[in-house]
């Protein structure tokens, strides 16, 4: 099955369920009591002597807010990393029937997963039984649930139930059998270790902003679970220890302007630039099915004086790789073309980080092949 642009996953009618859900009358969006405590609580967070007390608003009006603009522009994120997640989305996304997000905010990966679902493999979406959402806001599990009952209204998502629980997720985790669990902009934010009790999981979804502060310590789980044997099947061919130098980190973007009403409130609020940075990783226990000939395209194509230049990574090497004009040939032009993200097999030895004109660096299209 080919994979859709990410622009086109979004169904025709997520707007209007949107709006609905929240009573929301067109061109409300922009008002000021959803634009203003939600940009000034964002900038604020970025000063070291932050104070939310110094700040006040209605919080229903930023969880509102929120549901609108960055629930929107994040949902993006979990399509992007499934897309190129490969041997899991054959064999592990089938096995899927029940899911928990720990820090699910008004639900945003529990809706974004439904939706890619829905919009990728309506099969399976059949078979989603149960979805639950834990955060410590009862305003923000209201508001999920104002989604879910719209959602729900819908015949294709009409047999799933929901479980809201207004809770520190750290005290839910013993609690989880769900075949998926997903940390959403959570766990970076504490110091819960996974180890203790991540037999309890069998396929953990992590998404998380994309800064080189909050990449350390995903780096450092990454490592941890690896050596438990836990396999990663985005964004990492293999490795026992992540190669990425202390001054870098692995993120990957999207476009925040998919939809023209998040763009208008951007504009709005002048937050004009449209990548939006994330970390993601996916692990289960299945391998992944790759190895250091698999490698993944961590920035898009750099050109030098004619040279091609792009960062990639198999698990165990991480570099910024050299294409010369005189090297190129019709079997290795992928590495000039393809998207940041995919995954790309090569026959090169890089030395001295360089493709020769005899090496094949071709898109590795076994990655993208979904469910039947």
């Amino acid at each position: 099955m080919p994979i859709k642009k990410l622009s086109n996953i979004f169904p025709s009618w997520y707007r209007k369920w949107l709006f609905n859900s929240l009573n929301i009358k067109d061109g409300e969006e922009c008002d000021a009591k959803y634009l203003d405590p939600l940009f000034k609580l964002n900038k604020n967070w970025l000063r070291e002597n932050y104070q939310q007390k110094e700040y006040s608003w209605d919080e229903k009006d930023v969880a509102t807010s929120y549901a609108l603009y960055y629930m929107s522009i994040n949902i993006p994120k979990l399509w992007m990393t499934l897309n190129h997640s490969g041997n899991w989305r054959q064999q592990e996304l089938p096995q899927v029937n029940s899911l928990v997000e720990f820090g699910c905010g008004p639900g945003t990966f529990l809706w974004s997963y439904l939706l890619y679902l829905y919009s990728e493999h309506p099969t399976q979406l059949a078979e989603i039984k149960k979805i639950r959402g834990v955060d410590t806001s009862q305003t923000n599990l209201d508001i999920a649930l104002q989604l879910f009952n719209g959602l729900k209204s819908k015949k294709e998502f009409a047999h799933i139930e929901i479980e809201l629980t207004c809770s520190n997720w750290q005290n839910e985790l013993s609690n989880s059998d769900e075949e998926l669990c997903i940390f959403g902009n959570s766990l970076i934010e504490s110091d819960t270790e996974l180890g203790e009790v991540e037999e309890k999981f069998k396929n953990i979804l992590i998404i998380e902003p994309g800064t080189q502060k909050h990449f350390q310590r995903l780096k450092t789980l990454r490592d941890d679970m690896a050596s438990r044997d836990w396999q990663i099947h985005f964004p990492c061919s293999g490795g026992l220890h992540c190669p990425m130098p202390s001054d870098n980190w692995c993120h990957f973007h999207v476009n925040r302007f998919m939809l023209p009403f998040v763009q208008k409130m951007s504009n709005a609020a002048k937050r004009r630039n449209h990548r939006h940075n994330f970390c993601a990783f996916l692990y289960s226990r299945r391998t992944n099915g790759l190895d250091n000939t698999n490698w993944r395209l961590l920035s898009k194509t750099r050109k030098v004086k004619r040279t091609a230049m792009r960062y990639i990574c198999n698990g165990d090497r991480m570099f910024e790789a050299v294409l010369g004009r005189k090297e190129r040939s019709p079997d290795n032009l992928d590495f000039i073309h393809l998207e940041a993200a995919e995954m790309a097999r090569t026959t090169a030895k890089f030395k001295k980080g360089r493709l020769s004109v005899n090496d094949s660096f071709s898109h590795n299209n076994t990655q993208q092949n979904g469910i039947k």
